[in-house]
């Protein structure tokens, strides 16, 4: 019988280089990203995950914050990078996974 555990998938500042930021050890469903930008200047983020972009440049206002709900399904071995347009922007990810 499988186990579904919420967890914390990411949570910290995003770079300016897409790295990555999770990657799955078993099924792992990506339920929210929570992007919070902390600068007076809008910035943008970029998401993928197994090679796919699911935000793409996506602009996140000055001092705001911007919540992404989904369900995309990762399997063994996928990877989840990120990076934003300059510092100032944190993730919070967080997901579901299968053992």
């Amino acid at each position: 019988m499988s186990t579904y555990t919420p967890t914390k998938l990411f949570d910290g500042a995003l770079g300016t280089a897409s790295v990555p930021l999770f990657q799955a050890t078993s099924t792992t469903i990506l339920k929210e990203i929570i992007l919070t930008n902390t600068t007076t200047g809008a910035l943008t983020v970029s998401v993928s995950a197994a090679g796919n972009v699911l935000i793409p440049g996506t602009a996140v206002g000055a001092n705001s914050l911007t919540v992404i709900d989904l369900s995309k399904v990762m399997v063994t071995n996928d990877a989840l990078t990120g990076d934003a347009s300059a510092a100032g922007v944190n993730a919070f990810i967080s997901g579901i996974v299968i053992t």
